[in-house]
């Protein structure tokens, strides 16, 4: 799922179009990028309880390099595997 930060709602039609994707809009009264400490371009890894197991920065990490992909892979089984994260969540 996708949480589209508060106060950019005029392109949020055009990421509903791309595909399937589930996209939350964010609002003020519920603010989950500040909650969650949320950057643009994180990708928030949650456990099966549906808490925050790690987050992931596509800026900082670009997935064309094999290495940054290799490590979101791995947090991503890392969470299905019920292990304990390597990267918490602040």
């Amino acid at each position: 799922m996708a949480v589209n930060e508060n106060g950019y709602e005029s392109g949020q039609q055009k990421m509903s179009d791309l595909g399937d994707l589930p996209l939350l809009q964010d609002v003020s009264s519920a603010n989950v990028w500040e909650s969650w400490g949320i950057r643009f371009r994180d990708v928030v890894i949650l456990n099966e309880k549906n808490e925050c197991f790690a987050i992931f920065n596509l800026t900082d990490n670009n997935l064309s390099e094999a290495k940054n992909y290799a490590a979101l892979k791995a947090l991503m089984e890392a969470a299905i595997n019920g292990e304990a994260s390597s990267s918490p969540c602040p």
